[in-house]
């Protein structure tokens, strides 16, 4: 990964560097470290997990503008990667669980719940990998949230696109009764 890194460097010489290339490396990133997650070993050190859990979480982030790549995260690769998780730190998992099934909203920061995990006599290389993995699952969880509310604004678009032409039509038919009615008045008279 470093080397990749390394070789897609800007040099100060060459700064004219399309954003897309940016976004094309992260995908390519994205998808290989997606590909490793069925391949995680119980061995793995705390070191190795807090750097893959860093990788997800850069690769998706909202502060760099990647946040959409969370796209290529379904629900499958989170199921697998939770069910990893699980094997390895089950009697802890506890503050990822509630996000994963409770959803976002009125969590606690990262500062709030390491103080509980630390109280709860949990070791810091656990409280950093289940920091890190519960911020990604919260980052996945605000994203999957925020499809299903753009999905609700299209359809909810559409509805004002056909009422709207369902008014419009209404006011015609009303403008050519109302022509009718004076047509009628004048030939009364």
């Amino acid at each position: 990964m470093q080397v990749m890194a390394c070789t897609h460097r800007v040099v100060p010489s060459q700064q004219h560097h399309s954003p897309r290339s940016t976004v094309f490396f992260q995908r390519g990133i994205l998808i290989l470290v997606l590909k490793f997650v069925p391949l995680l070993s119980p061995r793995s050190s705390s070191t190795t997990l807090t750097r893959f859990l860093n990788l997800l979480e850069k690769t998706t982030s909202t502060r760099h503008g990647y946040h959409h790549l969370m796209t290529l995260v379904s629900v499958d690769v989170m199921e697998q990667l939770m069910q990893y998780f699980e094997e390895l730190f089950a009697q802890h998992m506890w503050c990822v669980r509630y996000v994963r099934q409770c959803g976002t909203f009125a969590i606690d920061d990262d500062v709030t719940m390491g103080r509980t995990l630390q109280g709860a006599g949990v070791d810091q290389t656990t409280i950093l990998v289940l920091l890190g993995l519960r911020r990604f699952v919260v980052s996945w969880c605000q994203f999957q949230q925020d499809e299903s509310g753009i999905a609700v604004r299209h359809e909810l678009e559409e509805v004002d696109v056909a009422m709207e032409a369902v008014s419009q039509e209404n006011g015609e038919e009303e403008k050519e009764e109302e022509q009718e009615d004076e047509n009628d008045e004048e030939e009364e008279t």
